[in-house]
């Protein structure tokens, strides 16, 4: 009792001077690693306790009480504990829900076979407790030396630890490794079966605590401070390796940081020389081993949201144990997801082959040997049909997004409806415009996500958890910024993956001090809801380091208004700066600074394009739809179709073209280049425009690319802008009420990444990341990095060349896939040539079979006919339908042209 007395008052007694904030962080930080490794099992459950109420958002009590002379009965304590946690007033519950909990995970647990055990499927305190006969040995023995080592570590947060048994062990065992790093830890190493097979279920690897040493070296490498440490999910112990999986979400049990795995054959030595080189030279460990793993990928494996640590290590474990000839259902080692045919994750295709059979099935205790039940893809995304997913579902819809909705965040999905919304899911992702466009890796780490998840569904689950964790897993496999799954309380899961910070300074209209001799012509601030001040526009003038005059235009926010009044301060300050001084600036520079806009109604940047360029100007090429009947449906969940707007076009819905015939390709809906509008060489601005852009830059502000692309003389500086530009979204609410958004439209641009610029962005002429573009524009020469006169196109110019007057009270250039009025006879056209296309299918159909029945019931021969002429009258009168509606629609384009 002395032992366990100490322990407990190491851990509890600091709480003293603690908040509870603070108390809540010392926890997570100190127990969940180390549970399995104090003297007595029982307090890692008490302090475990603490941890759940936090987890389960049960009421804590906030009062900070003394910690009275430690009790004799652990029982006593634990109540004493759990009681000043979650509450007086909610201890009861508190305690019927968690014995409820432990007894449903103890059935759990006893009725898995698999020699492999995956320790994610049992609580921290409870390692070893519950383990198969054959895995007590190295389930206990090894569990406990890892987390001794982690829990040391977590404590010191200094400290970097190598595990390893005893000398005249080594022949028996290879060791286990604890490779910390501030952002990745790894604990890997071998316990031969032979070796486990020998021991009895009462051994136990007693840890020498002596051996345990800040800053330990492995070949001179890998040592550096571990920051913070969270609960741990160790993924296997049997086999060839163990590791504790990181790149799990915090949700799940993991740390949601990067992990980096050594195969048996590396060079340890090697690796770590490397890596201290680039530390010597200033790389932070993380960067150095990122950039060793990016050098050797092979031989130091790094592990992050795009790679599928769990996937990796049984591919690896599972080849190795066919190598050694352990083919059998009692050794094999899988985490339930498939049996031997099972869904190719890569690929997203059926491996065939003994498909089902008992001797070669994988498992975890999920699934039993010749399990078959295992879905692909095409099986999950088939199960929902159009009906249900074209269905009107209440949920969140764009205008409450952001609301809380516990109602939906905190409600019990069962098994059922988590399969039908993660199907739903999947297929509206799949239904989108540029799904085809994507690149084939991300085609198959979506469906490969999906799968996994899908496969793994085994018990009832929080909404939140379980679509925050499917959209967390699949969304950055979708190339579009703009998709989206909302979920209550504004919280939101967008694709395209991680964004870039943005480096290359602050908007100019965000500047406090203005440089010296800049002149404010006019500016223009608003306010947020939150009471914040923000700059929407800047307009100054100066002179460069070079005498050069520049005129200075800082547009960092727009707004959802495109009229005239809205911008007329703007309109009128840049058109009497620009039009009265015009020649003074065509001798000098004019500077546009929209950095940081994210996006809105694109008046000002267009209104500066045209009067520059002395013509209207030319954006996208072409916009495309994805032409099914599902995504037809998405289509009109575009603001486009909300009766407020149509109706505002003159259109109602009895005037909508009921859509019928869809071909399933990607079809063209408008395509611009018919006219071109060319540069005004006459009104036009010859003068030299530098347009400063970056990461931020996104959406229609991204018009300040694509607008100025035709003008001559044009400089971009900066770095890649955000790459939201090329789809319009439609947004509905799934089944279970969620917000989702998905592209609907696709547009194309002239410059040469417009083809396809999502997520990527659109580069700059002059990269000056880490510098900012402000500043670096007027320190570099005047043409540096310019292309002077006009810039290359990704197709050549075949419209028809017109000049048109530009109004500026005039609402910016319509976006077409805006508004109902442009869409309708653009959708009517479309589903024409589809309706034309099915009838000629038809008659080819009837006129082969006409043909095989030698005229046969139809008319028959007529008098003198022979067979020949029947069979091409009957011919001709079976395409006769075709012929006319396809004559007919001939004249109906030719009366719209």
């Amino acid at each position: 009792m002395e032992k366990n007395e100490a322990v407990f008052q190491y851990l509890v007694s600091p709480l003293q001077k603690l908040g509870l904030e603070e108390k809540l962080s010392y926890f997570s930080q100190i127990c969940p690693p180390g549970l399995g490794a104090f003297p007595n099992q029982s307090i890692g459950q008490y302090l475990f306790s603490y941890v759940s109420a936090v987890n389960d958002k049960l009421h804590l009590n906030t009062d900070e009480k003394p910690l009275p002379e430690f009790m004799k009965e652990h029982g006593a304590a634990r109540e004493y504990l759990l009681k000043s946690v979650v509450g007086e007033d909610c201890f009861p519950r508190y305690m019927q829900q968690l014995e409820e909990l432990r007894s449903k995970r103890r059935k759990e647990i006893m009725e898995n076979t698999s020699r492999l055990y995956h320790f994610s499927q049992v609580p921290p305190a409870e390692f070893g407790a519950y383990l198969t006969p054959r895995l007590q040995v190295a389930g206990n023995a090894l569990s406990e030396r890892i987390n001794e080592a982690l829990c040391y570590a977590a404590a010191d947060k200094e400290s970097h630890y190598i595990v390893k048994p005893p000398s005249n062990e080594r022949k028996e065992w290879d060791g286990v490794s604890v490779y910390m790093d501030e952002k990745a830890v790894l604990i890997s190493g071998r316990q031969p079966k032979e070796f486990l097979d020998k021991q009895k279920p009462s051994y136990r690897y007693e840890v020498d605590r002596s051996t345990f040493k800040p800053n330990v070296s492995l070949d001179g490498g890998f040592t550096n401070e571990y920051e913070s440490s969270q609960n741990a999910r160790v993924i296997g112990v049997d086999g060839p390796f163990s590791i504790i999986d990181l790149t799990a979400s915090r949700e799940e049990g993991g740390w949601g940081v990067p992990v980096y795995f050594l195969p048996d054959k590396t060079d340890k030595k090697a690796i770590s020389e490397k890596i201290n080189e680039l530390r010597a030279k200033g790389a932070t460990r993380a960067v150095a081993m990122k950039r060793v793993s990016e050098q050797f990928p092979d031989k130091l494996i790094f592990f992050n949201e795009n790679k599928d640590l769990l996937t990796y290590a049984r591919n690896l474990e599972a080849e190795q144990r066919k190598n050694a000839g352990r083919g059998t259902a009692d050794s094999a080692v899988e985490d339930g997801k498939s049996a031997a045919g099972r869904t190719d994750m890569a690929t997203g295709q059926y491996k065939t082959a003994g498909r089902g059979t008992a001797d070669s099935a994988v498992d975890d205790g999920k699934s039993t040997a010749g399990r078959t039940d295992m879905a692909a893809f095409d099986d999950i995304i088939g199960s929902i049909g159009e009906e249900a997913m074209m269905r009107a579902y209440d949920g969140i819809s764009l205008e409450d997004f952001g609301k809380p909705r516990e109602d939906l965040d905190n409600r019990v999905m069962s098994c059922e409806e988590q399969r039908l919304n993660l199907a739903f899911y999947a297929r509206a992702a799949y239904e989108h415009v540029g799904w085809r466009g994507f690149p084939a890796e991300n085609r198959n780490g979506f469906k490969a996500a999906v799968e996994t998840l899908y496969n793994n569904i085994d018990k009832p689950r929080r909404q939140g958890d379980f679509m925050a964790e499917a959209a967390e897993k699949t969304a950055k496999f979708i190339e579009d910024r703009h998709f989206m799954l909302g979920m209550g309380g504004g919280k939101a899961f967008a694709g395209g993956g991680k964004k870039e910070k943005r480096a290359v300074g602050s908007n100019f209209g965000y500047r406090k001090e203005m440089p010296d001799g800049m002149k404010i012509l006019g500016e223009e601030y608003r306010t947020d809801r939150n009471g914040e001040t923000y700059p929407l526009w800047k307009i100054g003038e100066m002179k460069s380091l070079a005498g050069e005059d520049l005129l200075v235009v800082s547009i960092p926010n727009l707004t959802d208004k495109n009229d005239y009044e809205s911008w007329k301060g703007f309109i009128e300050t840049f058109d009497k700066a620009y039009l009265e001084n015009k020649d003074k600036w065509e001798k000098g520079r004019i500077i546009l600074d929209v950095r940081g806009n994210g996006g809105g109604e694109d008046k000002p940047i267009d209104h500066v394009a045209k009067r520059l360029y002395g013509n209207l100007v030319n954006t996208y090429k072409r916009c495309e739809i994805k032409d099914t009947a599902v995504s037809n449906a998405f289509l009109h969940c575009h603001g486009a179709y909300k009766p407020r707007n149509y109706e505002r076009d003159g259109l109602t819905a009895e005037k909508l073209v009921k859509r019928k015939n869809f071909s399933g390709e990607d079809r063209v809906l408008f395509d611009e280049t018919a006219v071109y509008y060319p540069f005004n060489d006459k009104g036009g601005y010859h003068g030299r425009i530098d347009v400063l852009i970056d990461r931020g830059v996104g959406s229609s502000a991204e018009s300040a690319y694509t607008s100025f692309y035709h003008h001559p003389n044009v400089r971009y500086v900066g770095e890649n802008t955000a790459g939201m530009q090329q789809y319009t979204q439609g947004s509905f609410a799934m089944p279970c009420g969620y917000l989702m958004r998905v592209g609907v439209t696709k547009l194309t641009y002239w410059d040469k990444e417009g083809e396809n610029i999502e997520v990527k962005g659109h580069k700059p002429d002059v990269d000056c990341r880490g510098k900012d573009a402000f500043e670096a524009v007027l320190q570099m020469p005047r043409d540096e990095g310019r292309i002077l006169g006009f810039r290359e196109k990704n197709e050549p110019v075949k419209g028809r060349e017109v000049f048109a007057a530009y109004d500026p009270k005039a609402a910016a250039d319509p976006r077409k896939a805006y508004y109902a009025k442009y869409l309708e006879p653009a959708l009517t056209r479309i589903e024409e040539e589809n309706k034309i296309e099915r009838n000629k299918v038809l008659a080819e159909a009837v006129d082969r079979k006409l043909r095989a029945k030698g005229i046969d019931g139809t008319e028959g021969k007529k008098g003198g006919e022979t067979e020949a002429a029947a069979e091409k009258r009957g011919s001709e009168t079976a395409g006769i339908s075709f012929r006319r509606q396809e004559a007919a629609a001939k004249a109906g384009k030719q009366g719209r042209e």
